[in-house]
């Protein structure tokens, strides 16, 4: 048999049992989807069909077809307010997922270590183990955002560090870097030679609108970017989930380096995806607003709902579609063992589905996605209330 070297990703398992609990009929509210629940905008699958029909359907360019790039470049350029992005900055992969892995299968030779502050994204150090590096969370300050500090930084680094690895908005946390923190970041990578992988997958998703996205690439130009990757995907703003399609940008020297690795792993992504990707970044602004409005009435919604209930502490998102919350009294008063158990407790008594915060870095907490209607929010708070009551 093949080693196992990672265990499969828990929030996929999760959704697999939510479905074959919703095929049987069950009465199960799940918080547990890092999906949205709307559909992929029309126009975009018709640019799809559209690209097929017109015989878009042979090998592409292994970076990326032009206009993919060019329409991700723009988007860098106009509203991220990174003036130098161009199409040659731009490398397309399979989400970002893919692209994430594509990076640390080129920068990291085995034992070298991944920075990974806590709170994380449930696959950041999977991903670590399944080239051979070594995960190292480093625990943040609630204060900072979780996001960690020059001086944190110094103090986890080892000759075997090469990459620092964090998303904003947060997975699970959903809160967002300030510009200064993000610069003294930069700056410190720069310094030591370490990789930061900037995971902006939720980018386009800010729900509190004093708060704005800083992109890391508007933070450098051109000539010092070596050290900096920014990360992203269509398929939380998109609801192209399904699709896989994301990109990584960098310097160029670095993209054609990622080129050829990705020339002979994957050859290429479907041109006509790229097609329908291209459409989706053109028009996004025109039918983002809406769904935007919609995720903050519900964070708006489970916040209010879950901080009312005793024992339960929140921290407020800025962005994405998560609510992180503290269940450790609850554990206490209970006495249970931890958040694994919570979560099996509250699926069991309640049909309640929630991400246990250990797999996260954070035993004690557990992650519920507000990617679902207001009617089951309400339903999943009270019954939340009642199961720790």
């Amino acid at each position: 048999m093949i080693p196992e070297k990672v265990q499969e990703s828990l929030t996929l398992a999760l959704l697999g049992k939510v479905r074959e609990m919703k095929a049987r009929g069950e009465d199960v509210v799940s918080f547990a989807a890092g999906e949205p629940d709307f559909d992929t905008p029309s126009f975009i699958i018709e640019e799809a069909t559209r690209s097929m029909k017109a015989g878009n359907t042979r090998y592409v360019a292994s970076q990326g077809q032009p206009n993919l790039r060019e329409a991700i470049a723009t988007d860098y350029r106009e509203r991220l307010a990174s003036k130098w992005v161009t199409p040659a900055n731009i490398v397309v992969t399979g989400g970002a997922k893919q692209g994430l892995y594509l990076l640390m299968d080129v920068i990291m030779e085995p034992g070298d270590e991944a920075l990974i502050p806590v709170p994380y994204w449930v696959s950041y150090p999977s991903i670590v183990k399944s080239v051979s590096g070594v995960a190292k969370p480093l625990a943040c300050q609630e204060a900072n955002g979780y996001f960690p500090t020059a001086a944190e930084l110094e103090a986890a680094y080892t000759p075997k560090t090469k990459i620092l690895l964090f998303s904003s908005p947060g997975n699970p946390s959903g809160t967002m870097i300030r510009e200064t923190q993000l610069k003294e970041i930069i700056d410190w990578c720069a310094k030591r030679k370490v990789y930061l992988l900037y995971d902006e997958l939720y980018e386009r998703l800010v729900l509190s609108p004093e708060r704005k996205h800083i992109s890391a690439l508007s933070l450098v130009d051109e000539s010092a970017s070596e050290y900096v990757f920014a990360i992203n995907a269509c398929s939380k703003t998109m609801a192209m989930t399904g699709w896989r399609l994301g990109w990584i940008a960098g310097h160029p020297e670095n993209i054609k380096r990622l080129t050829a690795i990705q020339s002979q792993m994957v050859t290429c992504f479907p041109g006509f995806i790229q097609d329908a990707a291209a459409k989706g970044l053109r028009e996004a602004e025109g039918f983002l607003e809406p769904i935007v409005k919609a995720y903050r009435a519900r964070r708006d919604l489970i916040l209010t709902g879950i901080n009312s209930i005793p024992g339960l502490k929140c921290i407020k998102p800025d962005g994405a579609f998560y609510l992180f919350v503290d269940v450790s009294a609850v554990i206490q008063k209970k006495g249970w063992a931890d958040e694994k158990d919570f979560a099996a407790k509250i699926l069991e008594s309640e049909r309640v589905v929630v991400v246990p915060g250990g797999s996260m870095g954070m035993k004690g907490w557990v992650r519920l996605s507000f990617a679902t209607s207001e009617e089951e929010i309400k339903m999943g708070i009270e019954r939340f209330r009642r199961f720790c009551d």
